[in-house]
């Protein structure tokens, strides 16, 4: 979706460059200091995608705030938003982000899942809206490592305002995939709160500040819990 290009690559990963090194590494560049893109392998793309009605494994994470951040487009003078949540592990490493994209008067609207490295490319993303599976699972456009973010691989999928309403009305949106050792994986994101965000004013760079210390704080909580417990 066009719209995207306005933004950072990557969505909610601000979120995650802003918590520092223990958020995630730091993405290598090539010699230009661009972002590599890395489509999906040939070889990779003509495997037959594994089964995923194996019973799946649900990843912990520790959900960033849904936030709202919007620009003017120059030439339309029209007022683009996006709409992103992020997943971080209990180490404070970036899992995962959804960010909803959408511009003024335009029905169209899209979504973008950013998954983490090292998942099997064929199969996608399969999405479900508390317990609604979408259609079509997703498939991936391209791995990214991006200058100064983690690296991720990116799915992306044009929605509209049913999709909208539906994440509005439910809890959670649990986005599977399948990774190297074909198990399934499910990141949960939840929902409950993206109503609130969707329809309220554009997050100010104050209150962007004060969600991401409540957010590192929480990390470094989980952390030192998860450490503890590692050391009995």
């Amino acid at each position: 979706m066009a719209i995207r290009r306005y933004f950072a690559p990557a969505g909610a990963l601000l979120i995650a460059v802003a918590l520092g090194s223990g958020a995630a590494a730091q993405a290598t560049k090539d010699k230009k200091g661009a972002p590599k893109a890395q489509p999906a392998p040939q070889q990779q793309q003509q495997q037959a995608a594994p089964a995923q009605q194996q019973q799946s494994q649900q990843a912990v994470v520790v959900p960033s705030p849904w936030t709202k951040r919007c620009i003017e487009e120059p030439t339309s003078k029209k007022k683009i938003c996006e709409i992103a949540q992020a997943l971080f592990a209990e180490t404070g490493q970036f899992l995962m982000s959804a960010t909803i994209q959408e511009m003024q008067d335009n029905p169209r609207k899209g979504m973008t899942i950013v998954a983490p490295m090292g998942m099997l490319l064929p199969p996608g993303v399969r999405i479900h809206i508390d317990q609604q599976q979408l259609p079509n699972d997703i498939p991936y456009i391209a791995c990214v490592t991006p200058p100064n973010q983690p690296p991720g691989c990116i799915a992306e999928l044009e929605i509209d305002n049913n999709f909208i309403t539906a994440l509005k009305k439910s809890q959670i949106m649990r986005v599977q995939v399948i990774n190297g050792q074909r198990r399934t994986i499910d990141f949960v994101f939840t929902t409950k709160d993206f109503a609130k965000a969707y329809d309220g004013p554009a997050v100010d760079e104050k209150a962007m500040a004060a969600q991401r210390d409540k957010l590192k704080e929480e990390l470094q909580k989980r952390a030192a819990e998860a450490l503890k417990n590692q050391q009995k």
